[in-house]
């Protein structure tokens, strides 16, 4: 049976998620500018050098943390799930803000990219919710915002015996322990991930009996039946083959095929 999915579900209210109404109304305001002008600039989206100025204002101020956005975000979309069986899609993107170097300030909350030395972006991992039998998008279970300092190792020279929860990696199974108190009422959450989720402790913290994770295999395990998960996969007979087409990347020399 489908469900009916009210549209104020995906307009923001910050009623009662920022500290004063000033502030409540701004923030409506900023978004509802960002939905009728998708743009990376404020001052593009803002309409005249006053809304410019009161758009910085508002993200500037101190008042305004990063959790509550994504609180507001998040309490949304845990009211569109209740008794569906749903679909978390996690990965990293990040955003890069080297072009604007010049102009920003020192401690701006930017560290380093994946791709070069600069310290000038910032990285977001999202839970990105999806009804699973029709795929459309719900909305964001959660949403973790962070940086890697200018001055971290890198990978050749870390120390990877530390805890799970000191490593970057923990942002998987933080997410989604997030994702399952905001997406309490669904009848099922599996969460989808690429090989990088492909961590011990995030298999022994977050399945259960209406919680589940589907996630690219980085390696192979032993299993409770002493032969190995890839000699497992490869025995099991073939249940089904399907035809998907490629299509043409030139920057990675990719053809359709």
């Amino acid at each position: 049976m489908k469900q009916k999915t009210h549209s104020k579900f995906f307009i923001p209210d910050y009623l009662g998620i920022l500290p004063d109404k000033r502030l409540e109304v701004r923030a409506d305001k900023l978004a509802n500018q960002l939905s009728l002008t998708p743009s990376s600039s404020i001052q593009k989206l803002s309409g005249t050098p006053a809304e410019h100025k009161a758009n910085l204002r508002f993200l500037n101020n101190e008042r305004v943390e990063e959790e509550m956005l994504i609180k507001e975000v998040s309490d949304r979309v845990g009211q569109l799930v209740t008794d569906r069986h749903v679909l978390v899609v996690t990965d990293t993107c990040e955003v890069n803000m080297s072009k604007h170097k010049g102009r920003l300030q020192p401690n701006s909350g930017l560290g380093r990219s994946d791709k070069s030395d600069t310290a000038h972006c910032f990285k977001l991992h999202p839970g990105m919710v999806m009804d699973s039998s029709t795929l459309n998008p719900l909305g964001f279970s959660w949403i973790k915002l962070f940086h890697r300092d200018e001055q971290m190792p890198y990978r050749n020279e870390r120390n990877y015996k530390k805890p799970i929860e000191e490593k970057e990696s923990y942002k998987w199974i933080e997410v989604a322990q997030k994702s399952k108190e905001v997406l309490n009422r669904a009848a099922s959450v599996t969460f989808i991930e690429d090989r990088e989720g492909d961590i011990d402790e995030q298999l022994a913290l977050i399945p259960d009996e209406k919680h589940y994770l589907k996630i690219r295999s980085r390696t192979t395990r032993n299993l409770a039946n002493g032969n190995s998960l890839y000699a497992e996969v490869d025995s099991t007979p073939v249940a089904g083959v399907y035809t998907i087409e490629v299509p043409t990347d030139n920057r990675k020399k990719q053809y359709k095929r």
